[in-house]
């Protein structure tokens, strides 16, 4: 009797030592789904803060990027590429450059179409056309040749395994043609002053009319401080928006400019225009 007795006590003992195992498995499980949901609340929590700090990023934000915090504009433009805002502002200011030098552009061309012993009526009628083609290059043009300019850049962009989109690549066009427009308007005021037609920021302005529009004169442009401000910032936006380093995003600018050049060679040869005459020297 004993015996059994003892036997009865040892299994209760490890019956209420099963039961007190049991209940600490049970709050250490429920206190695992606590921390499993209170990190499934936090992650959901981060998640929406962060979409409701990507929803904050305003138009103004984007363009005080490309002045002063080029990278962060690579960002934006990846997460949400801007179009219409920096084309209304591309345009703008084109038409604003145009109107300021439209003066001195008409007297230019009256002189020269009299020097062809055109009657008058034809001479302001030409000249007239001419200006209202040059606000429709402007506008319509800067349009069709951004869309240009994006096609190539995404060209290059995916020989050097790139994941940007078209969207992307035509939006940083568009910020960057902000720069060469704003460098437009800085010339056409110098025009103003100078009371020059063929007022330029770059070496091209030392050459004659005639030469400035020759490949070579064409290369000195290049080396117009806004120009390569735009080229600084396509750059910038093109590491920031992709995974490559500092050598294969220069690359890819790089890259851009030879096709571009290359582009314009092709159709002027074809066209057998005279720009490709060389320099008197």
């Amino acid at each position: 009797v004993m015996e059994n007795n003892k036997n009865n006590n040892v299994e209760n003992n490890s019956n209420e030592d099963m039961k007190k195992d049991l209940g600490q498995e049970n709050v250490e499980c429920n206190s695992m789904d606590i921390n499993v949901t209170e990190m499934d609340s936090a992650y959901i929590d981060n998640t929406d803060s962060f979409q409701t700090d990507q929803k904050k990023v305003g138009i103004l934000e984007y363009f005080s990027d490309l002045f002063f915090d080029p990278v962060n504009l690579g960002k934006n433009i990846k997460n949400e590429p801007k179009i219409l805002a920096p084309l209304l502002v591309v345009m703008a200011i084109s038409v604003l450059s145009i109107l300021i030098s439209s003066k001195m552009m008409m007297q230019f061309l009256q002189d020269t179409y009299m020097q062809f012993g055109m009657p008058t009526e034809l001479i302001q009628s030409q000249a007239r056309i001419a200006y209202y083609s040059s606000l429709g290059v402007a506008t319509i043009g800067v349009f069709f040749v951004s869309l240009i300019q994006s096609g190539a850049l995404l060209l290059v962009i995916k020989a050097f395994k790139g994941t940007n989109n078209f969207k992307t690549v035509f939006s940083l066009i568009l910020f960057a043609g902000i720069i060469t427009a704003l460098g437009g308007f800085v010339a056409s005021i110098g025009k103003l002053l100078t009371g020059n037609l063929w007022f330029e920021l770059s070496p091209k302005m030392f050459i004659n009319s005639g030469g400035a529009s020759t490949w070579y004169g064409s290369l000195l442009g290049v080396l117009n401080p806004f120009v390569l401000w735009q080229y600084y910032i396509m750059y910038v936006v093109i590491r920031a928006s992709n995974p490559f380093d500092n050598k294969t995003a220069a690359k890819s600018v790089i890259g851009y400019i030879i096709l571009g050049f290359a582009f314009m060679l092709i159709v002027f040869l074809v066209t057998l225009n005279p720009m490709f005459r060389m320099p008197n020297l």
